[in-house]
């Protein structure tokens, strides 16, 4: 498959969030939000998906777990269950569900920038005293949990 990387599409006056957002000086370069068409499977899968005309709530079906899982296994040797991959509606959204797994109140979380969207972690580093590449921060701080180290 062919894919047009060069082609310029305007998106100016579109319903881009990206582009509304700022003025003609700024270029705004997203992580998510790519100027280019869709690949044409894309195209044609949401295509097939309005023709069917009802839309209701779908899954991620069995398919895309089990090349999760051999994926996971494949590139780490990881046997994981099915039950045990969950599905999130997005990046930060999992990010912030892992802070209140994994850290509890009084443990350090440590934030690698380039964030993208990064003032919504601001209450999670607050709460949990989290600090944003700061070096000699990083090199005094206390371990989060008993068993976990600095490397």
């Amino acid at each position: 498959m062919n894919y047009d990387f060069d082609r310029v599409i305007e998106r100016r006056g579109s319903d881009s969030i990206k582009w509304r957002r700022y003025g003609d000086e700024v270029l705004p370069l997203w992580v998510a939000d790519m100027d280019f068409v869709s690949p044409e499977p894309v195209i044609k899968a949401l295509h097939e998906r309005v023709d069917h005309a009802v839309f209701g709530y779908g899954g991620p079906g069995e398919e895309l777990v089990n090349v999760i899982r051999q994926r996971l296994k494949r590139l780490y040797d990881w046997d994981v269950p099915a039950e045990h991959i969950v599905f999130v509606p997005g990046v930060v959204t999992g990010l912030n569900l892992a802070f209140q797994l994994f850290a509890g109140p009084g443990d350090a979380v440590l934030v690698q920038p380039p964030v993208y969207l990064r003032d919504r972690f601001r209450c999670i580093r607050e709460e949990h005293h989290g600090f944003d590449q700061d070096i000699c921060a990083l090199q005094s701080a206390q371990p989060c949990r008993p068993g976990f180290s600095k490397r």
